[in-house]
């Protein structure tokens, strides 16, 4: 039998009502303004180069696709190295990423953001027998999101996005019939988008190639909308399995971001963008 613990999700938010393009408005003018961009930059080619202050301090570098434009978004103490790429011409991103590797950068990966509106997601709920339970971080939703952990690959909760600590705003926490933690998802906020929550899931090696994951994604970017947000899902651009799975919610693929970093500087961390 399905259930999710905190009962209805009552009236949609205001967010709820958008359709598509106004999500991705949404997400564009919220990650222009990040960026440091000119939002008519947008549809003119060339190349900019501007400084972050959510980057300050971490010696980080975003390459960002807008439209016909690239930006190359910098930690302000960086960009000095980097001005001269600015210019008329639209650099390839593998390009721009090949120069900051030359001038010392050191690659960290490649995201590719999806969005979603609220009629387009794809409502799951868990498999036979299982159960779903959505609540604020507390003890006892950490103490669940530990023992999946444990159970997992380091590798797996980086690839999902679970810091530790962090800021944890919400937790979907899937059990099976025997009361095991299967799958969670974690609903956080989305720096760089603050309108967005992000989504991460993490999964139960044992668990994979079921709906778990897909079930806990779609219950958190349910409460997403829930609480006035609208989801957001990051995946590596190696992960073809969070790419399947964002396609599978109806999230669409809205930009690429190409993160480098300059050793010297010390990052806290290379996902809170």
């Amino acid at each position: 039998m399905n259930s999710l613990a905190n009962g209805d999700d009552g009236p949609v938010p205001p967010f709820g009502q958008l359709p598509l393009d106004g999500v991705v408005a949404t997400y564009r003018s919220e990650l222009d303004r990040t960026l440091g961009l000119d939002p008519a930059r947008r549809t003119s080619t060339g190349t900019s180069v501007t400084t972050s202050g959510l980057l300050t301090g971490t010696g980080l570098v975003v390459v960002a696709r807008a439209e016909r434009h690239r930006v190359v978004s910098c930690d302000p103490a960086v960009v000095g190295s980097l001005d001269d790429l600015a210019g008329p011409v639209s650099a390839d991103p593998d390009e721009l990423v090949a120069t900051i590797r030359d001038r010392g950068g050191v690659e960290v990966g490649t995201w590719v953001d999806h969005v979603v509106h609220r009629r387009g997601l794809r409502d799951l709920g868990a498999p036979d027998d299982g159960t779903f339970d959505t609540r604020p971080d507390d003890g006892a939703a950490t103490t669940a999101l530990d023992e999946l952990v444990t159970a997992g690959a380091a590798e797996d909760v980086t690839a999902a996005g679970f810091e530790r600590p962090a800021d944890r705003s919400w937790l979907t926490i899937g059990r099976d019939r025997t009361g095991e933690v299967v799958a969670a998802a974690q609903l956080r906020a989305a720096s760089w988008t603050p309108s967005f929550g992000e989504v991460g899931v993490l999964l139960r090696p044992s668990a994979r190639g079921t709906e778990w994951a897909a079930a806990a994604a779609s219950l958190a970017a349910r409460r997403a909308f829930a609480t006035g947000r609208l989801p957001l899902m990051r995946c590596d651009d190696l992960d073809s399995g969070a790419l399947q799975l964002a396609a599978r919610l109806g999230f669409r693929r809205v930009t690429e971001l190409w993160a480098s970093r300059f050793p010297a500087l010390r990052p806290p961390s290379t996902r809170g963008w």
